[in-house]
């Protein structure tokens, strides 16, 4: 499964991204700061991958942070998009309203993260005399994945706002708008299974056996970083898949 699911979920991120630049150069339409924001988010997923840990806690540790970094920048992205693409007082308020709540989100994780244990390098050397961590590991990932979520099904479902205007929207709007739709739909499933993934791990987080336990959520978080990366990217592919 992990052979399989990484590799492709990286190489459609990346072959994503890759077109979506390229058709902001084809059709010479400035960067913006969606555009900016994807790449940030897609840098953050090779962090922790491209580095060896000496410990299997440590690289929890980082891997926590950056997949945080990693969906919350294609939040902010696709929040940005939005903003570009309606510009309709009605949407642009909750798109505001959504930034602040990614922005808290990211904020509290990376805080509660970073913070797990005191000393911060008691995370990964429980040995330290006096530290304390009393984060519950399981608890925490569960429920800021599970806000994530909620997040992430708002996000995507905010664009039907404009389906009543389908209409009004021109030709390349409208394919935008459906493509986010459809690739939002996959990332929340991919969300909801990495949320039933990590009720296991909450159920089995006392278990010596650390890598087999953490193996299906962090495989099914990888999954969901590479997703959303493609999903950010795909409503701005018209211009590739027209030539």
């Amino acid at each position: 499964d992990v052979y399989v699911a990484m590799p492709v979920t990286l190489v459609a991120a990346a072959v994503a991204l890759t077109c979506r630049l390229v058709a902001r150069r084809t059709t010479r339409v400035p960067f913006w700061y969606d555009d900016y924001l994807s790449i940030v988010a897609f840098v953050n997923i090779h962090r922790p991958v491209e580095t060896t840990f000496r410990d299997t806690k440590l690289f929890l540790f980082m891997l926590q942070i950056f997949y945080a970094y990693s969906l919350g920048f294609s939040k902010l992205s696709i929040l940005s998009l939005y903003w570009r693409l309606f510009n309709l007082f009605s949407i642009r308020t909750p798109i505001l309203v959504l930034m602040a709540c990614t922005l808290l989100w990211l904020l509290c994780r990376t805080f509660l993260g970073v913070f797990h244990c005191w000393p911060v390098q008691a995370f990964w050397e429980p040995s330290i005399p006096n530290s304390k961590c009393p984060i519950d590991d399981a608890k925490f990932m569960f429920w800021t994945v599970l806000v994530h979520v909620c997040l992430d099904v708002s996000i995507f479902a905010l664009p039907a706002v404009q389906i009543r205007q389908l209409h009004m929207l021109r030709t390349s709007q409208k394919i935008a708008v459906c493509s986010m739709f459809a690739s939002g739909a996959f990332v929340c499933i991919v969300s909801i299974v990495n949320v039933t993934q990590l009720g296991v791990f909450l159920n089995d987080s006392n278990s010596a056996e650390v890598l087999y336990t953490t193996a299906p959520p962090a495989l099914w978080g990888a999954i969901e970083v590479n997703m959303a990366i493609v999903a950010i990217c795909l409503p701005l592919l018209r211009p590739i898949i027209t030539k």
